[in-house]
């Protein structure tokens, strides 16, 4: 009986030293400034925050209280938040997560039948809206001056946006999903500035449709205004205070051009991108504005926002 005992602690404390170590070795590990270390997997990685599944259940940590995230498979987070956009119908949001898993582990199999997926269902659903829009498109764009008043839903059946006036200015209302405006990456709230080069500023509501009913008109050059929103970082005494942000921009005549934005870093997660035009930062103008005094406003607390304007242009196809 003593030996039965004996060996049976043996065993309770043999299991405890494996499935500690399988624990620390086998699983995801964020680590806090407080120095607390939570082991488990994660399950979503967001701008502002990291969700992680325990076997007591889930936790979510801010981004300003973490100091570190350790992954034992990382594309497996995106292929799962993929996934779970995917179930949901929400198919490019599905994508940009499942080449946010490849671009971690290009050799995945299984996040490149997932793409290959999406992309099919993306295509159809595409054609399907062509098809649609095609069958209505002469009735929808009457050539004379009539009907004006249903300019607005065509807009939004056509090339699926609608337009709000703000001041001078005009911007998106809504986006439709799987629409030439949602491939074109465009969001609600961006401000159109120009249409194929031309300025839309100041125009008449019922005149901005014109630049969009031309039924000979496949593809649309749009200049849009964007706020992007960044949560700065923390950065190490002999880093620059780029590091604050995950991106560079050099300075031109117009304002600081994007040059670069480090992959899965905070300025990619907010949406900014390589080519960028920054003509704003915390509301100031940047057109005649320093690099020094650029880079000081990106200075900040970890955690802390900058808001930034942009300009960006994109390619609106049919």
């Amino acid at each position: 009986m003593k030996y039965l005992f004996s060996f049976g602690q043996f065993l309770f404390k043999f299991l405890s030293i494996f499935f500690f170590f399988t624990l620390c070795v086998f699983s995801d590990a964020v680590h806090l400034k407080n120095g607390k270390v939570y082991r488990g997997k994660v399950r979503e990685i967001y701008e502002d925050r990291v969700i992680l599944a325990e076997a007591s259940g889930v936790r979510t940590f801010k981004r300003s209280s973490i100091l570190k995230v350790i992954y034992l498979a990382k594309e497996k987070v995106f292929l799962s938040m993929g996934n779970k956009a995917f179930s949901k119908d929400r198919f490019r949001e599905a994508l940009v997560y499942y080449e946010k898993g490849l671009k971690v582990n290009p050799s995945s199999s299984e996040i490149k039948d997932a793409i290959l997926k999406v992309r099919g269902v993306l295509f159809h659903r595409r054609e399907d809206f062509k098809k649609k829009q095609n069958k209505g498109r002469s009735k929808d764009f009457p050539s004379s001056g009539k009907n004006k008043l249903v300019r607005h839903d065509s807009l939004k059946d056509t090339w699926g946006i609608t337009l709000e006036k703000k001041g001078f200015d005009f911007k998106i209302g809504e986006v439709l999903p799987e629409s030439p405006a949602s491939n074109a990456y465009l969001l609600p709230n961006d401000l159109i500035i120009k249409v194929n080069d031309q300025t839309l500023k100041g125009k008449l509501k019922q005149n901005i449709y014109d630049f969009f009913q031309e039924k000979s008109v496949e593809n649309l050059k749009i200049l849009i205004n964007r706020k992007i929103v960044i949560l700065r970082g923390k950065k190490s005494f002999y880093q620059s205070d780029w590091a604050f942000i995950d991106a560079k921009a050099k300075p031109s005549d117009r304002g600081f051009i994007v040059d670069f934005v480090k992959k899965d870093g905070r300025a990619d997660m907010a949406g900014l991108r390589e080519g960028d035009l920054i003509v704003s930062i915390d509301s100031y103008q940047t057109s005649s504005m320093s690099m020094d005094l650029f880079e000081k406003k990106i200075k900040g607390e970890q955690g802390s926002r900058l808001n930034l304007r942009i300009l960006r242009e994109v390619l609106m196809e049919l």
